[in-house]
């Protein structure tokens, strides 16, 4: 028996936004795999700890559903995440929006390339990205970060640029 129209049509649409909002961030850097409440706890211990600068600015590159600017928020440093699949977009302005009365400091999200801006008024860099786009990311960020800025990073080490400290798979680097 052969599906009617609508069906066939409704798969097709289906199964090409799926691959568009879901594996097209694969291809510029990491797909979505969010941060389990330990690696956040860390990430969050490590921004507060070892950030020298009395009001930072914090920045996750590839904020995924938001969870990391949220908790980096709610403990009080002001937070921007840049994501570039749509459907994650969409639903971290939903939970910034409904936990906006939770939220001790601004939070945001845009949508954008965080290859393409310019990285140098933030504090506090997040990451959770690919081998391959921490080869690409290391040079960016030794280029255009203050002196003092730290980054954090989940998973995956660079290449070149050494760690100061690692607790789990959590890596934190200080630019020089």
């Amino acid at each position: 028996m052969a599906l009617p129209i609508s069906i066939k049509v409704t798969i097709i649409i289906s199964v090409t936004l799926g691959l568009i909002y879901f594996y097209l961030p694969f291809l510029f850097g990491a797909p979505y795999l969010p941060s389990n409440k330990k690696e956040t706890s860390t990430i969050v211990s490590f921004a507060k700890k070892y950030c020298k600068k009395k009001n930072p600015k914090a920045l996750d590159l590839g904020s995924g559903n938001g969870k990391l600017i949220l908790a980096l928020s709610k403990s009080g440093i002001e937070s921007k995440g840049f994501e570039i699949n749509p459907l994650l977009l969409w639903l971290t302005k939903l939970k910034i929006y409904f936990k906006k009365s939770k939220l001790k400091n601004k939070v945001s999200v845009s949508q954008k390339n965080f290859m393409l801006e310019n990285l140098n008024k933030y504090d506090i860099i997040t990451i959770f990205q690919t081998k391959k786009m921490m080869k690409k990311l290391e040079g960016k960020l030794q280029k255009e970060l203050k002196k003092d800025s730290i980054v954090i990073s989940n998973e995956w080490k660079f290449p070149n640029w050494k760690f100061l400290k690692q607790e789990g798979q959590i890596y934190l680097y200080r630019k020089e």
